[in-house]
């Protein structure tokens, strides 16, 4: 089966390089990747969230903010589709190292903030999305900083791209994990959001369905 990738079309012939980004990334974290596997689930790992910038794209925000951007990848896709005016923020310096060169290499000067969401108190315009991908403190605090962000979003009437974390636990219970996502998605639709949902992944053996909540 051949798969349409978006990341070839958006960043060209820099796809290499951001794929490269993540490979060098995660073995300076020891993720436990076979290194048979390490460019299979870099380009995979690139296209999710490609795709996830692709889809907050949809909605032309005014403004985006990256809540633990790490890379930043879709931060870095929604300004090559032309839409510039927002910020990544994290609060580990270690990704820096590699923000700054993926600013030079793809000529794209994204506003990229050492910042801890929990000290955050920023003046947003009306209308700004908070993009939160995969966000957690620690595996065993995913659901806290999850809720915090949703209150976060409520509470301020932004919109949110949130693909939620998968802890351990919910790795081997798929049925724990789906009514926590099914939660998040009553919530915010009882709060006014229309909310849908987008499948990030259309790769074989990858489930990535993120929630778009507009208000």
């Amino acid at each position: 089966m051949t798969h349409r990738f978006l990341q070839d079309e958006v960043f060209g012939r820099d796809t290499e390089f951001l794929i490269q980004i993540y490979i060098e990334q995660t073995k300076n974290a020891n993720c436990d990747i076979l290194p048979e596997l390490e460019y299979l689930a870099g380009k995979y790992s690139v296209e999710r969230d490609v795709r996830l910038g692709h889809a907050v794209a949809q909605h032309n925000p005014r403004y985006f903010v990256e809540v633990g951007c790490g890379l930043a990848i879709p931060s870095f896709t929604l300004m090559k589709m032309g839409i510039t005016s927002g910020e990544a923020i994290d609060r580990n310096p270690e990704w820096f190292q590699y923000l700054e060169g993926m600013k030079s290499r793809l000529s794209l000067d994204l506003n990229v903030r050492l910042e801890d969401f929990y000290e955050w108190n920023p003046d947003l315009p009306e209308g700004a999305f908070i993009i939160a991908e995969e966000p957690w403190e620690n595996p065993n605090r995913v659901k806290n900083l999850e809720e915090d962000i949703l209150r976060f979003v409520i509470e301020r009437g932004l919109n949110l791209a949130l693909l939620p974390t998968r802890n351990s636990v919910e790795r081997s219970q798929k049925s724990e994990y789906e009514k926590r996502f099914q939660g998040y998605i009553d919530r915010l639709g009882s709060e006014g959001y229309d909310v849908t949902t987008v499948d990030l992944s259309d790769l074989e053996g990858f489930d990535y369905t993120t929630i778009i909540a507009v208000k």
